[in-house]
């Protein structure tokens, strides 16, 4: 009974020490599974998120009859690396502010078809308007010289710029998208076929990051009586709270535009939990004239006033 004394005080030293050890390498383990975890749910998060909208983009886009946008900021973009961009990749068009359209501070109008000016002519207007664009200034232009659309009385104002644009000399400039404005047609049950449209706002969160709204319009009424549609949209599309949110995660969010390919490029990139995901899509309409016509019926003014095929 007397060598029945316990541990001595170095003996429970060390197996503290070795269980102190023990508890590390399990609280280490632990912390890098949960934070492998956190990273893979949030890859999984960012790619789902920026693939689901640009699903929806492409879904909404590829059945449109007609399409206009409306720039978030004042500025157009030359991207460094049109595959994978940031805020630190892209540059400043101060060095295309001496085109004559006036890229960069200067990008103040919207983008609409090449068609417009047929368009936007009210209800009341009988004359016959041609596409005709001013490939100086890519503003959609009248018979008379001197004229363009949208003109006094249209269902429209403000000042119009043809798509193409974006597409100078082989290079594509991006703006950033406020307002993308989409037209189409559904089919009833009963084989009615109505005119809807839809419309994507972007808003800034105030940390450098964007939000992304959308509104679409009750697809069993039919728009086509409809005047300044696309203010109505607007209007609509209050983003308020979570209605109509798509993501609150774009770091990055740049369109341009190929009007002879009848398609719109995006590029842009959601972050979760400093995880970034890149997206970079061409969208082709189905409808061949969504944002121009057939080269037969497209006239450019060359300055002269005088429209050639």
């Amino acid at each position: 009974m007397n060598k029945n004394q316990g541990f001595s005080l170095i003996e429970l030293l060390i197996s503290m020490a070795l269980l102190s050890i023990v508890m590390l390498m399990v609280v280490q383990f632990m912390s890098t599974t949960t934070m492998a975890n956190k990273k893979t749910r949030n890859n999984l998060e960012v790619q789902t998120e920026a693939s689901m909208v640009m699903l929806n983009l492409e879904d909404t886009l590829v059945t449109a009859t007609y399409v206009s946008v409306s720039p978030w900021a004042y500025s157009a973009f030359e991207l460094e690396n049109e595959s994978s961009i940031s805020k630190d990749k892209r540059e400043d068009t101060r060095s295309t502010a001496s085109l004559t359209t006036d890229l960069g501070a200067g990008f103040s109008y919207d983008l609409v078809p090449d068609y417009y000016g047929e368009y936007c002519k009210s209800a009341s207007a009988t004359d016959e308007r041609r596409a005709i664009v001013n490939m100086d200034t890519y503003q959609l232009a009248g018979k008379a010289k001197g004229t363009y659309y949208p003109l006094s009385g249209d269902i429209e104002s403000g000042n119009k710029r043809s798509f193409r644009v974006l597409q100078q000399g082989g290079t594509n400039y991006y703006i950033i998208p406020g307002d993308i404005y989409v037209e189409y047609y559904t089919t009833q049950p009963g084989g009615d076929r109505y005119l809807n449209y839809a419309i994507y706002r972007l808003l800034g969160n105030g940390d450098g990051t964007f939000s992304l709204y959308m509104y679409r319009s009750p697809e069993n009424e039919d728009k086509s009586a409809e005047l300044n549609r696309f203010l109505k949209a607007r209007a609509k599309c209050t983003m308020t709270g979570d209605e109509g949110l798509l993501t609150k995660h774009l770091q990055d969010f740049y369109m341009s535009a190929d009007a002879d390919g009848n398609a719109l490029i995006f590029n842009f990139v959601s972050e979760v939990g400093k995880y970034k995901y890149n997206v970079v899509q061409t969208v082709k309409f189905r409808n061949s004239n969504v944002l121009t016509v057939s080269p037969q019926k497209l006239f450019k003014e060359d300055g002269t006033g005088i429209p050639t095929p």
